[in-house]
């Protein structure tokens, strides 16, 4: 079983603190570690951006990387890297068992630890998964869509839980890889389907030749920064819980990249929600379409 521990680092750029958990015999998960990252121009954090990758890959040192780095400091919002140890037979994705608890005791342990930290605790978070840790960002979503700002889910390979009303509201962004996990995007694509034709404010996107270096991270990065504009900046999550109407935004018409049509989420078509993609602005459906565009024209 492992000890809870802290420790601050401190660099030109950024401070950290870390958390272990102690862990259960009844968690799916040998350890579970974290580490947040806060600008140190920014005196109290609005939101959390919380990375998770699969069990056994450490999503610690992605909260040095350049993207979040950037995007937290515009956003001011903090970013908590994850690592979840592996234990055989057991889904972490299930929060359940204890994946949930550990998220949300590093949240509030680590409001502790620092002034510019106290509310860390209470406020919004937006999750960004890959693989098992898509289903994690999703499940936890589902589970708690009044904490959640918004959420991407990367290659799950399934969900555990159907999706809740409520998580309809919450923006959602499923990217699959199809050629390399073909049952991920025929679950993407069902779940993303029926949920639509209700309003959800989900978008997706499948690719079939393999992504370039980082393509995913392209659809991801103005993904998460508009999320954090909608539902965080300027807002007060502490407070209310902020939601957008489910009327407003844009599409995107996914049927075709060359080039992808823009239109307004209430002009589309009843019975056609399931063939686009729902944004939360107008810039970035335009800079979604950019990118596919740009990738398309490349492969």
């Amino acid at each position: 079983m492992l000890l809870s521990g802290f420790f601050l680092i401190s660099n030109s750029r950024s401070e950290e603190w870390s958390y272990s958990h102690p862990v259960t015999s009844r968690d799916a998960f040998s350890s579970a570690e974290f580490l947040l990252s806060l600008d140190p121009q920014i005196k109290s954090p609005k939101g959390v951006i919380i990375l998770v990758g699969p069990q056994g890959v450490d999503m610690r040192e992605e909260v040095r990387s350049s993207p979040w780095n950037r995007i937290a400091k515009q956003q001011e919002c903090a970013v908590l890297g994850c690592l979840f140890g592996d234990k055989e037979g057991a889904d972490f994705s299930r929060i359940e068992q204890g994946g949930r608890a550990a998220v949300f005791a590093a949240l509030t342990d680590l409001s502790k630890k620092s002034e510019r930290l106290r509310d860390l605790g209470r406020l919004k978070v937006v999750l960004v998964g890959r693989l098992a840790g898509a289903q994690f960002a999703y499940e936890f979503a589902n589970r708690d869509s009044d904490r959640v700002a918004g959420f991407v889910s990367i290659n799950p390979y399934y969900f555990n839980t159907p999706p809740s009303a409520a998580l309809r509201k919450v923006p959602g962004f499923f990217l699959v890889a199809e050629n390399e996990h073909p049952t991920s995007a025929a679950n993407v694509l069902k779940i993303y389907a029926d949920q639509r034709r209700f309003g959800a404010l989900w978008a997706r996107v499948f690719w079939t030749d393999g992504p370039k270096k980082n393509w995913d991270m392209q659809m991801v990065e103005p993904f998460v920064e508009q999320v954090l504009i909608a539902r965080i900046k300027n807002k007060n999550p502490v407070a209310s819980v902020v939601s957008l109407n489910l009327n407003d935004g844009w599409s995107l018409d996914l049927s075709s990249f060359n080039p992808p049509t823009i239109t307004e989420s209430r002009n589309v078509a009843r019975g056609l929600e399931d063939q686009y993609a729902w944004f939360c602005s107008e810039n970035l459906a335009e800079a979604i379409a950019r990118n596919l565009s740009q990738t398309a024209a490349q492969e």
